[in-house]
C-alpha cells in the first residue's frame, strides 16, 4: 500500500508536470535567457522606474514601487535613474535613482551572486560623501529577502531595508498591470511576471504541487522524506551524478571557449592556451569550484551538499542554460568575456 502511494504520487507529479508544458505560452524573457542575469533584471526594473523611458507612464510606476517598498519621504522632483553606476571603488551598483533635492536610493539586486566583501558598506560611504544620512536609502534586493552577508555590511551598522521579488517585484508588477492600458506593454509586464515566478519556484507548476501536497498529509509527508533524503549529501559522491556534472560543465564552456581559440588539455576541464591556463574546474571534495592558475583565486563555488545552492540545481536537473550562466560568469570575472 506505502509503495503504491508513493508511485501514485510520483505519477501525479509528472502528470502536472506534462500539464503545465502542454499549457506554457510563449515568453520572450524566457527565450532570450534572461532568467538569472542580475544585469538584465536591473535594466528591466530600472527601465520602468525611470521617468523618462519609453513605457510614457511618466512616475506612475515609480510611485508604486516606493509604495510597496513602503518608502514615502523620497521626492519625486527630476528624478534619474542609471544601472551600473560607477561607485568610488570601480564597483557598479545595480541601480540608483537620484532627484534633485539631493536623495539617492541605492538598489543591490541579487537574483544568485553571493554578496562581496564590504560591497554595501562601500556603496553607502559613497552616497554619504555628498549627501545626508537621512537621504540615502538602501535598498536590498533578493528572490525572498534574505539579509546581506556581514562581509557586505562590513562590520557596520545602518538602516538598509530588505525586499524580495517574490514579495515585493511580483506584488509591484502585478499593480504595474492593472493601471496601464497599453496592450503591448501590459504583456511585456506579464511576461516578466512569469519570469519571476519561475526563477523563484512560484510558478504554476509549483503552485499546483503545492496544491495537491496541502491536500493530502501523506503526500506532504513524502514530499519531505524526498527533501530530507537530498538534504546534506555530497553528490560528487555518485559516479553517474559527477559524470554528469562534467559534460554540462564542459558542454556549457565550449559554447563561449571555441570563439577565443582555447582548447582543454589531455585531462579535460582544464580550459587552456590562451597564452595562458585560463582557469581550470577543479572537484574537491563537496566542492566544485573554478581555480585561476595565475593567482590560483577560486571562483563560483558550488557547494555539492547543499540542495539550496541554485548553481548545484541546475547541475542536478541538467538545466544547460543555468550551467552555462555559470561558466559566462567565470569568464566575465577573469575578463575574457565581457
Amino acid at each position: 500500500m506505502e509503495e503504491y502511494e508513493q508511485q501514485h504520487f510520483f505519477d501525479k507529479i509528472q502528470e502536472i508536470n506534462e500539464d503545465c508544458k502542454e499549457k506554457e505560452l510563449f515568453n520572450a524573457f524566457l527565450t532570450i535567457g534572461v532568467t538569472s542575469q542580475e544585469v538584465m533584471h536591473s535594466k528591466f526594473i530600472g527601465m520602468l522606474l525611470d521617468t523618462n523611458a519609453e513605457h510614457k507612464q511618466k512616475d506612475k510606476f515609480l510611485k508604486l514601487f516606493l509604495k510597496q517598498i513602503c518608502i514615502d519621504d523620497f521626492q519625486l522632483s527630476n528624478v534619474k535613474v542609471k544601472c551600473e553606476k560607477c561607485a568610488d571603488n570601480r564597483r557598479r551598483m545595480d541601480i540608483t535613482l537620484e532627484n534633485n533635492c539631493n536623495q539617492i536610493i541605492i538598489i543591490e539586486n541579487k537574483v544568485r551572486a553571493g554578496d562581496q566583501d564590504r560591497q554595501l558598506i562601500d556603496y553607502y560611504g559613497y552616497a554619504l560623501k555628498e549627501k545626508k544620512k537621512e537621504d540615502v536609502f538602501m535598498i536590498y534586493l533578493t528572490p525572498y529577502g534574505q539579509a546581506p552577508s556581514a562581509k557586505s555590511l562590513g562590520g557596520e551598522v545602518f538602516d538598509i531595508k530588505c525586499i524580495s521579488y517574490e514579495k515585493d517585484i511580483i506584488a509591484w508588477i502585478e499593480k504595474c498591470i492593472v493601471e496601464i492600458s497599453n496592450e503591448r506593454l501590459r504583456l511585456s509586464l506579464k511576461m516578466y511576471e512569469e519570469l519571476i515566478r519561475n526563477i523563484i519556484n512560484r510558478n504554476k507548476y509549483m503552485t499546483e504541487i503545492l496544491e495537491t501536497l496541502i491536500k493530502s498529509p501523506k503526500k506532504m509527508e513524502l514530499a519531505f522524506d524526498v527533501i530530507n533524503s537530498l538534504k546534506g549529501r555530497n553528490f560528487l559522491e555518485f559516479p553517474e551524478l559527477r559524470n554528469s556534472f562534467i559534460a554540462q560543465i564542459d558542454n556549457a564552456a565550449w559554447g563561449f571557449l571555441e570563439t577565443f581559440n582555447i582548447y582543454p588539455d589531455e585531462e579535460g576541464l582544464v580550459f587552456a592556451q590562451y597564452e595562458e591556463t585560463v582557469f581550470t574546474v577543479c572537484f574537491d571534495g563537496a566542492h566544485i569550484y573554478a581555480k585561476r592558475k595565475d593567482i590560483n583565486e577560486q571562483l563560483f563555488e558550488i557547494a555539492c551538499n547543499d540542495i539550496n545552492n541554485t548553481d548545484l540545481i541546475f547541475l542536478l536537473t541538467q538545466n544547460e542554460e543555468g550551467v552555462q550562466q555559470w561558466v559566462e560568469q567565470i569568464l566575465k570575472h577573469i575578463g575574457i568575456i565581457k
